[in-house]
């Protein structure tokens, strides 16, 4: 009971490559995704995730000689990051 099924001279059913499809599923999605980025809203998440990652990376660099420093030199620094934050605010409030 030897069933062998010889598909040498059938035609393949799919002709599309498979960098066709990819672009065809992939592209569409991007295009998508670049379009939502370009919208108000995701430029506003765009600005907060940007600011936050500046506010960290800044604030890491801080506490490495936070230690150091003198309570009136600690003061401004906290004081100054209030003031830049509040003014980056009412700037980016007025743009958007």
């Amino acid at each position: 009971m030897n069933h062998q099924i010889d598909l040498s001279n059938q035609k393949n059913p799919v002709t599309e490559t498979q960098e066709e499809v990819v672009a065809k599923v992939v592209d569409p999605l991007v295009v998508r995704m670049l379009a939502r980025l370009t919208q108000p809203e995701s430029i506003r998440w765009l600005l907060i995730c940007g600011a936050a990652t500046v506010l960290g990376s800044s604030l890491m660099l801080v506490n490495q000689s936070w230690d150091e420093w003198s309570g009136a030199i600690q003061f401004v620094v906290v004081m100054a990051y209030t003031v830049s934050i509040y003014v980056a605010s009412q700037f980016v409030d007025r743009r958007l």
